[in-house]
């Protein structure tokens, strides 16, 4: 019997996506994911905080997604907690936001937990 080999689906590079609403175009948002999807996903559930009626499929039809340089900090590998972690962008004050390699979920640590990854 032949097995069927799995590949890993964790995907450990985050990116800076800029996202642009019609009518907020000087307020456009930046979020990070590993994905343009998981990127235009996030915002949608941002904008929806503004129009909690706002269907995905209209959001896709009023918003224009691009890729855009991460900030610094962004995307390095750090330890949290003793497990490996993205840096990612966030708002929580002077807490750093990261992502653990296998999740999108976005937490936050305060900066005296972080350790930068040794490769």
């Amino acid at each position: 019997m032949r097995k069927c080999r799995v590949a890993d689906q964790t995907q450990t590079t985050v990116r800076t996506y800029e996202v642009k609403v019609r009518g907020f175009e000087t307020t456009p948002v930046r979020v990070c994911a590993r994905t343009p999807s998981k990127a235009r996903v996030q915002a949608w559930g941002m904008y929806c905080h503004y129009d909690d009626a706002c269907t995905f499929q209209h959001f896709l039809s009023i918003s224009s997604l691009r890729r855009i340089p991460n900030p610094e900090g962004v995307g390095e590998r750090v330890v949290i907690a003793g497990l490996p972690a993205i840096r990612v962008l966030g708002n929580g004050g002077q807490y750093v936001a990261f992502m653990r390699d296998d999740s999108d979920a976005i937490f936050y640590s305060h900066p005296a937990d972080v350790e930068l990854e040794h490769a």
